[in-house]
């Protein structure tokens, strides 16, 4: 029994390790905007949002990332960005209304 648990408790870890990535997707906004976002290659999703946001979740190398923003008011700027483990990776920015911005990226 102690060795079943052993191997789990290793298959476990494994199967972690696949996900070794950690990914922030973050709008910075004063304004009204729409987020459409896909997370490991998944469905896209949308949101409506009014001021800051942000997503976390795990990820391998190679899968793919997409974030992308559109300012549906005219106050101030908006910038979307994806970190890696912490680290600022990929930025865009806009300060045009309707316009929007799009990061298409892999994880690293």
């Amino acid at each position: 029994m102690k060795h079943l648990l052993v191997l789990f408790s290793i298959l476990f870890l494994l199967g972690c390790s696949k996900d070794s990535r950690k990914v922030k997707y973050r709008v910075v906004s004063q304004s009204n905007s729409e987020v459409i976002y896909s997370m490991k290659g998944g469905p896209l999703n949308s949101e409506n949002i009014s001021g800051d946001w942000s997503k976390t979740f795990r990820s391998r190398s190679g899968n793919p990332l997409y974030l992308n923003a559109t300012k549906t008011s005219p106050f101030g700027t908006l910038t979307i960005q994806i970190s890696i483990d912490g680290n600022v990776i990929f930025s865009q920015s806009t300060e045009e209304m309707f316009s929007p911005i799009t990061i298409d990226a892999v994880v690293p």
